[in-house]
């Protein structure tokens, strides 16, 4: 019964948005429009995450046609994503312990934000690749402690995550390679035992055909997206990494057996201690290092940051060392050596000032594969409570944080640097309108990128944007990117119609959305009165949440008409 009520309140959580707006939250547009459209109607082009994703929305679109399509992605993904959390809690379930408790797993599978945001809520090639990457983890543990044919149905796994994301692809690449240097290491200094050296072959054997299928699928991509080289052109920009990247290949299994043997030995950890830690190290530095260097992002690291390291955060650390406390050192690396290795890789990438993009995602990442033991910290805690009074009062409080961890999934544009996800009905009639009228006056369309998208979405890929539709490190050079950049506006093209969206503005907490590899900023009053009070630019259409800008096009249209019967 408890089960069904998680699963339940995890799928009511991410039918919020579909109830709210009608369509899809954060539907990946851009990547349907640029990669399945373009499949749909025959042609060729890159794909950078993996077919699998693609090929699966192209089959619906074929099947059902875009008004059920959308419809489809509305109400029944968030029904199928929410399963996709069950892998995690079929990990907590093999823990075996008397205080485990694995419906706290699902709790916090169903309430985390970021899971919630990435699992359920935004249709991306993520979601599927996270559900192969945790059914990958679940059988490589079974085959750890089960039997080692478990390793079969990894193999398969993994390779179909290796069809469906590139960097969940890339993330069991990091598991599998530290599993494998961590348990060499043990081999070597502990236990010489046939299945374990049969394990090491196997655990290896998987890794070089993920990196096989990794390396042949994201040969798919355009040259600029591909894994492999964005991976290598990482490391090899700057050479004087790739000696601590080798040192910490070498050290990572001596540390990791290391600690996990301390942990087991040293009898003081308390999970008092384990929070005011947590509170120092993950809540109180990083508001103090934002104030000082970064005030205007103080809001978005409160919003994402108090839920995740009050109500997460301590009791994955609890969870850890309890499970390190109260299993073999051979149990305890299968989570040690991974977490270590994606905190090695989290450096890495902080370290490169051009890809510090990517580290929004490994949060994610790392939430899921260690929602296990935050449900075993929860166990342990709870068991540990002697008297109804305490019982009573820590329950209030993880009540709270979890009830904070599901608020904060679907931040609003203050708190996600002004970029709105969810989309409008109104926006859908600016697209679709904007596209009427660029035909009508045969002109190009100014938009950023996430209304760029809804307009090729809604014209099937047929309407003149100035944006760019086909690479990620290609931006459009257009007025409203350059204006959100500068904040200065300057003369519009005669030919070119300007979309312009109140989740462009900062006025309303927006942004231009542009590509990742070029900046953009929010479109500031002066430049909408610019275009509100220019004589040359006429208002073409207001909607609830947008307008229509062009200049002088009915003067263009009545001067085209006029030569149009000169000629006659």
């Amino acid at each position: 019964m408890y089960l069904v009520g998680a699963f339940l309140i995890a799928l009511m959580l991410r039918m919020i948005p579909s109830i709210k707006y009608g369509l899809p939250y954060g539907f990946d547009i851009y990547e349907f429009v640029s990669r399945v459209l373009v499949l749909n109607d025959g042609g060729n082009v890159s794909l950078p995450h993996g077919p699998l994703f693609y090929y699966l929305q192209l089959m619906i679109l074929k099947a059902f046609g875009y008004d059920i399509f959308m419809k489809i992605l509305t109400f029944i993904e968030p029904l199928v994503f929410t399963f996709f959390i069950l892998p995690s809690y079929f990990v907590s379930k093999q823990f075996e312990t008397e205080d485990n408790k694995p419906v706290y797993t699902l709790l916090y599978l169903a309430a985390t934000n970021l899971l919630v945001h990435q699992i359920g809520g935004v249709v991306i090639p993520e979601g599927l690749g996270i559900l192969f990457y945790g059914l990958s983890i679940l059988f490589t543990m079974k085959a750890l402690t089960r039997g080692w044919r478990w390793m079969f149905p990894a193999m398969l796994s993994g390779l179909l995550t290796a069809m469906s994301h590139h960097l969940s692809a890339f993330q069991l690449i990091l598991f599998f390679s530290s599993l494998f240097l961590s348990y060499l290491y043990y081999y070597l200094k502990d236990e010489r035992t046939s299945s374990l050296l049969r394990m090491l072959i196997l655990v290896f054997t998987t890794m070089l055909l993920l990196l096989a299928s990794s390396a042949s699928v994201w040969s798919l991509a355009g040259e600029e997206e591909n894994m492999l080289r964005l991976i290598l052109k990482m490391a090899f920009e700057k050479p004087v990494l790739l000696l601590p990247i080798a040192t910490a290949i070498i050290l990572l299994p001596v540390v990791t057996v290391g600690i996990a043997g301390f942990v087991k030995k040293y009898g003081k950890f308390t999970f008092a201690k384990t929070f005011t830690c947590i509170l120092l190290v993950s809540v109180v530095t990083p508001v103090v290092l934002t104030v000082v260097f970064h005030p205007e992002a103080l809001p978005t690291i409160l919003w994402f940051t108090i839920p995740v390291s009050l109500g997460f955060l301590p009791f994955t650390i609890h969870g850890l060392i309890q499970y390190c406390k109260k299993s073999s050192l051979y149990d305890a690396l299968f989570f040690l050596a991974p977490l270590m290795i994606f905190m090695v890789e989290a450096s890495f990438i902080l370290s490169l000032e051009g890809y510090r993009v990517l580290i929004h995602r490994i949060p994610t990442f790392i939430t899921y594969f260690s929602a296990p033991l935050a449900g075993y910290g929860l166990s342990c805690f709870s068991s540990g409570l002697k008297n109804m009074e305490k019982e009573y009062l820590a329950g209030m409080i993880v009540a709270y944080f979890m009830l904070s961890l599901a608020f904060t999934s679907y931040p609003k544009p203050e708190f996600a640097y002004g970029i709105r996800e969810s989309i409008s009905y109104s926006e859908l009639k600016l697209a679709r309108d904007a596209y009427y009228y660029s035909v009508l006056f045969n002109s190009r369309i100014d938009t950023d990128t996430r209304l760029g998208a809804i307009l090729m979405f809604v014209s099937h890929r047929n309407a003149s944007w100035v944006g760019n539709l086909t690479a990620w490190f290609s931006p459009s050079n257009s007025w409203l990117v350059n204006v959100s950049v500068t904040g200065k506006p300057y003369p519009v093209e005669n030919d070119v119609l300007i979309v312009l969206s109140d989740a462009m503005r900062e006025a309303y907490g927006g942004r231009v959305v542009n590509l990742i590899t070029k900046p953009s900023g929010p479109l500031g009053q002066e430049a909408v009165d610019y275009l509100n009070n220019s004589p040359d630019i006429d208002r073409l259409e207001d909607v609830q949440n947008g307008a229509l800008y062009m200049f002088s096009p009915w003067k263009k249209l009545n001067r085209s008409d006029a030569e149009q019967h000169g000629d006659g």
